[in-house]
């Protein structure tokens, strides 16, 4: 925001967007789904719900593409703290007054309240569960894909308390009078959603972005090999690959036939579905990759004895297509230049 806390992230919905960028915008629709039946057991219990905004961080992240970050540097503002925060408390947090590292993790988190302040625009202040308190600054991110999707999917998306301070409209007032409205947070932090998605339909607004800048073949290109990644990755799941499973924990869960058995086989499939044909009929290097890892999984089909090798066989394939995926990410974005 600038320093009258006007923002400065307008973006025209109309704007031109390349196909390099619609082909991004596939791969979010292609995560949705995935993303909505890994939660689905979750509502039941009122657990935590799917989330348009963490889809939408992951495949930027996937991409290594800009998007809004936490800050990368630590500041303490205890002693300068202004008088008239408005403070919003994390509901499910305690504070148990013990010293925790600033070296590590994201500044201010985990916390226990956010706040902001009237006299400071563009700042959110954080109080950490042992009583320090930083202040995060409120940034626009540097990519207008990045900001052009959280406007026009916001009806539809659960924002977190930093989106909510990026793309709230108005004077710096405004905020304040909008936050003073908010509901105490739950368990969250400053980057991740504090309210549910609203009703709406997802791939179809997905779509139809990708439709008004005239790059609906991209659009349907980075869905396409967007669900063939997606669909090996949860089945790599259900065959015993946590994430970060194997590069955080010494012991890995011994997999057993009743669930990695059936995500062999249904790895398999993925590349017999409409998706696995329709990005390999875009290139031919797609296509003998997609080839060969179909190849290779079917030799694991015929000797089960080592389950931890057929799940890190569906592993390699994953990584194959995902390199396929980046492979034609890359052209296209190459094309327009």
């Amino acid at each position: 925001m600038n320093a009258d806390g006007s923002d400065h992230m307008k973006s025209d919905v109309g704007m031109f967007l390349s196909a390099a960028e619609c082909f991004i915008v596939g791969r979010i629709a292609a995560a949705w789904p995935v993303e909505c039946r890994k939660f689905e057991a979750m509502k039941k219990h009122g657990r935590i719900q799917e989330s348009l905004l963490r889809v939408i961080d992951r495949v930027f992240d996937e991409f290594c593409l800009e998007r809004s970050m936490p800050p990368k540097e630590w500041w303490d503002r205890q002693d300068d703290m202004p008088s008239d925060v408005v403070w919003r408390k994390a509901a499910e947090r305690e504070r148990p007054s013990e010293f925790m590292s600033t070296d590590e993790g994201f500044p201010g988190t985990p916390c226990v309240a956010m706040g902001v302040s009237p006299s400071e625009p563009g700042t959110l202040f954080v109080e950490r569960c042992d009583g320090r308190i930083c202040g995060w600054r409120i940034d626009p991110p540097r990519m207008g894909l990045y900001g052009l999707l959280l406007r026009r999917l916001r009806p539809i998306m659960g924002l977190s308390a930093q989106t909510w301070l990026m793309l709230h409209e108005g004077p710096w007032r405004q905020v304040i009078d909008g936050w003073r409205q908010l509901p105490d947070f739950d368990d969250v932090e400053p980057h991740t959603p504090f309210m549910a998605d609203p009703p709406g339909d997802v791939i179809e607004t997905l779509a139809a972005v990708a439709a008004e800048a005239g790059q609906a073949a991209a659009f349907d290109l980075g869905q396409a090999c967007g669900t063939v990644d997606n669909e090996l990755w949860r089945f790599a799941e259900m065959a015993g690959c946590w994430p970060l499973i194997w590069t955080t924990l010494r012991r890995v869960r011994e997999p057993g036939p009743e669930d990695t058995i059936p995500a062999l086989l249904g790895a398999s499939q993925v590349f017999q579905r409409p998706e696995a044909e329709a990005a390999a009929r875009a290139d031919h290097l797609v296509a003998a990759v997609y080839r060969d890892a179909a190849r290779e999984l079917a030799e694991y089909a015929g000797d089960v004895s080592e389950l931890l090798m057929i799940t890190m066989g569906i592993m390699l394939a994953h990584s194959r297509t995902s390199q396929a995926s980046m492979y034609l990410y890359g052209k296209l974005h190459g094309s327009a230049l």
